[in-house]
């Protein structure tokens, strides 16, 4: 296994943090160029490093801010979640941006409050968590936005509290956990 350096330089100024562990990486933070060499082995790869979305958001009036959780899908489409903005976008291999889901949430009454954890399953749907409203929520490819656990967790008395992390397994099955509430929950 290569062991790697990494270098990334920001534009203005540099604020330097060191980890000189054989293994870790040099980081200059804000990414405009980034070099990496395979140590020991006298390859070097250049790679181009391009800004897919910023705080404007969709350009539309939908900002990002603070973007928390990221995602693709097989198709190449690339998920956000804006923390501080409650939302969520696609970006298109083509470059489209499209907010998904912002802080109304379903529209029904389930609002979406700082977006966390983002996940996409295999045929499309993607899910997002909303850490201070203690909910998720499956947005299908058509845009049909379900909200599919909230604060009353299982309905048995295991509520859920922050929640903040969500993935799923190849049968459909989502899981979903409570930072506060200390807990995780599948959903199927």
């Amino acid at each position: 296994m290569n062991d790697w350096k990494c270098l990334m330089i920001r534009k203005e100024p540099p604020m330097l943090k060191r980890q000189l562990h054989q293994k870790r990486c040099i980081l200059f933070s804000l990414v405009a160029v980034l070099v990496v060499s395979a140590v020991g082995s006298g390859q070097a790869m250049a790679q181009i490093i391009t800004a897919m979305i910023d705080n404007t958001g969709d350009g539309a009036g939908n900002s990002l801010l603070r973007p928390h959780g990221i995602t693709v899908d097989a198709a190449g489409n690339v998920y956000v979640s804006g923390f501080f903005s409650s939302n969520a976008f696609k970006i298109t291999p083509g470059g489209v941006i499209t907010k998904i889901i912002d802080a109304a949430g379903d529209g029904a009454g389930h609002g979406l409050t700082i977006a966390s954890g983002i996940a996409v399953d295999a045929v499309g749907n993607v899910y997002v968590t909303g850490v201070l409203s203690h909910n998720a929520f499956k947005i299908t490819p058509g845009g049909v936005i379900t909200e599919i656990i909230d604060v009353s967790g299982d309905g048995t008395g295991n509520i859920l509290l922050f929640t903040e992390g969500i993935a799923m397994d190849g049968a459909g099955n989502v899981y979903v956990n409570g930072g506060n509430s200390h807990n995780a929950f599948k959903i199927t």
